[in-house]
């Protein structure tokens, strides 16, 4: 099996968001791997026990054997394909009527407010994920650490600088608009729960997107509340809100 990405020779590409790559791509890959095996399994009714796919083809005088599979969500019909073959949103679903599909995520943070010039530093994170099946170890916690790395930028250095006169971005660059750096970066440990969610998907998998993210703020701004006795409501916090 060969994913083709970038390539215009290609299907079109659906958008990336919403959390949503994995929990569908990873069933149907499964259900277009189990509908190879039994073709498989066809063709070689015959075959010595033991024989590999490329001696099964070449039993059966064929080169190559094509199969299509297809999985739907709560809510979805065989009318989303004609969607989403050209590269659009499917139009319905999905719905859980029962149940709710969402990954959680539980963020831990240590900030250190200098008493005198009031600058924060962030000195250790500690998350933990609840994604479903985790189905790359080291992609989920590439995922994580980014997300928290992320989630340190938009609590305490990035902010885009409108030009209220005529509306447009006066820091839309990379020496004036703040990311964090090495030296921002304290100690990182994430981890998952790793257990599949069979209700949402056959694969048990969930998203793992914007969950690493999001909560990350709020808790810097509950830890600086903490710290200082200050609550700040806005982002990012700066020294100035701490004077």
């Amino acid at each position: 099996m060969t994913a083709i990405l970038g390539d215009t020779r290609g299907v079109p590409q659906m958008l990336t968001a919403g959390s949503w790559g994995s929990a569908s791509s990873i069933p149907a890959a499964e259900a277009a791997c189990e509908a190879l095996r039994e073709a498989l399994d066809a063709l070689g009714t015959n075959a010595p026990e033991g024989s590999s796919p490329a001696e099964i083809l070449a039993r059966a005088d064929r080169r190559e054997l094509s199969v299509n599979a297809a999985t739907f969500a709560p809510g979805q019909s065989r009318e989303a394909l004609e969607e989403i073959d050209t590269g659009h949103v499917a139009p319905t679903g999905p719905v859980y009527p029962d149940f709710i599909t969402y990954s959680y995520a539980a963020h831990f943070v240590e900030v250190r407010v200098e008493p005198t010039t009031r600058r924060i530093r962030v000195p250790r994170v500690v998350s933990m994920f609840d994604c479903g099946r985790v189905l790359s170890p080291r992609t989920a916690r590439s995922q994580a650490v980014g997300g928290v790395v992320w989630g340190i930028g938009g609590a305490l250095r990035e902010a885009g600088e409108v030009d209220e006169r005529y509306g447009g971005i006066l820091n839309a660059d990379i020496a004036e608009y703040l990311v964090p750096v090495n030296a921002d970066i304290g100690s990182i440990e994430v981890g998952f729960i790793d257990e599949p969610d069979p209700m949402v998907n056959r694969s048990g998998v969930k998203g793992l997107g914007e969950v690493v993210l999001v909560g990350v703020a709020p808790a810097i701004a509950n830890a600086v509340y903490h710290a200082t006795g200050t609550r700040v409501r806005h982002l990012p916090i700066r020294i100035e809100d701490l004077i």
